[in-house]
């Protein structure tokens, strides 16, 4: 090996050690995205890989209470109340893709929506709607007439079925198409499983042998001990994050699926945690209860879950109560109690202050580790 690859190989030995495996090593930029309207609270629910949020604002209490708005925040710009659809008195944006795409819903409506045209409602038909998400397709995921569906314009939407029982919900999707979510299975208490939808030939939904049950949905299972599972999101690689937990328990765990098998991700030393998105470098983000049972936003990465609050500068003010979204970059999406006793949307970004303070250390001490001749 040469010397100049040798260099090479070392600073991104570092850059993955410390940019990636240690986040606490790391400063932390909080954002406070602020709220719609005024002095009401926020909630950032979704995140692209150009720092583009979304989310929804309202007044949950009075004087006098105002029904929930979707909002779009872009650096430098701020934040966008982006209304509602025309007939419609509230919306919610839950998913923004590269081409800074919004899907969300309001009432009884699911929504697409760009600076560019504004809000283009999609036809789903009649009966209770909800969206999930979008991928970089505009495939549209989520529930209508109590099914698992996908949509995109052109084909329409896709009823993906259950495992033989009356219900079903689609929350995530990844660039391949793959649809995850939770399905019920029949008998009582209701077996809620975590599944995975993979198309074969643009198809999501085949019953070969006619039973009524899609032969394209995977059932994830649960955890050792638990009845019931859901899977939130899932990444380019086909990993898997969601919640495994028993009926009427208070015993939630976050897990992420690989390679067939369902990893338990722990607890902040609480009860419950539920783990609600993934990125391509695996880092998972999502709510857990500490031990003192107050619920916090979490990263958990290489087997090690953290507290978002511990990555903070001492003196903020903030608490993070909730991490939505996490995306390519290692930025986190959520919500945060300031100093106000407001909730609002909030961004974290990892600085590169600490590793370019660490960085040198690092490269004399694995180039020796190499023996550079």
């Amino acid at each position: 090996m040469d010397l100049l690859l040798r260099y090479v190989t070392v600073a991104v030995l570092c850059v993955v050690a410390f940019g990636v495996s240690s986040p606490a090593l790391a400063d932390w930029q909080l954002t406070d995205l602020g709220t719609p309207n005024g002095p009401w609270v926020s909630g950032a629910y979704g995140l692209n890989n150009a720092g583009q949020v979304v989310g929804s604002g309202g007044v949950p209490m009075p004087p006098p209470p105002a029904p929930p708005s979707a909002f779009y925040w872009e650096s430098g710009m701020g934040m966008l109340d982006i209304g509602v659809l025309g007939g419609y008195s509230t919306s919610n944006a839950v998913g923004i893709n590269s081409a800074g795409r919004v899907v969300g819903w309001g009432d009884d409506a699911v929504f697409l929506w760009d600076e560019a045209t504004g809000f283009t409602e999609i036809d789903l038909g009649p009966g209770f709607l909800e969206v999930g998400a979008l991928n970089n397709s505009d495939q549209v995921v989520g529930r209508a007439s109590h099914h698992a569906y996908i949509w995109q314009a052109g084909m329409g939407r896709v009823d993906l079925g259950t495992f033989g029982g009356y219900s079903s919900v689609a929350h995530g999707i990844n660039d391949a198409g793959q649809v995850v979510g939770a399905a019920e299975k029949p008998g009582s208490p209701v077996p809620l499983h975590a599944f995975v939808v993979t198309p074969e030939n643009g198809v999501w939904y085949r019953d070969d042998d006619s039973d009524g049950i899609n032969d394209l949905m995977s059932d994830l299972k649960t955890l050792p001990g638990h009845d019931i599972s859901q899977a939130y999101d899932i990444n380019v690689h086909g990993d898997i994050v969601g919640a495994s937990y028993t009926f009427g328990v208070q015993d939630i765990r976050a897990f992420i699926y690989r390679h067939g098998e369902m990893q338990n991700l722990g607890t902040l030393d609480g009860d419950s945690s539920i783990a609600y998105a993934i990125n391509q470098q695996r880092q998972v983000v999502g709510y857990s209860k500490t031990a003192a049972g107050v619920g916090h936003g979490f990263l958990w990465q290489n087997g090690v879950m953290v507290d978002l609050n511990d990555l903070l500068p001492p003196g903020t003010g903030w608490e993070i109560i909730m991490a939505s979204d996490i995306n390519d970059l290692g930025w986190i999406a959520g919500t945060g109690v300031g100093p106000n006793g407001e909730a609002h949307g909030i961004l974290l970004i990892p600085e590169p202050a600490a590793l370019a303070l660490l960085l040198p250390g690092c490269l004399l001490l694995t180039a020796r580790r190499f023996r550079v001749r």
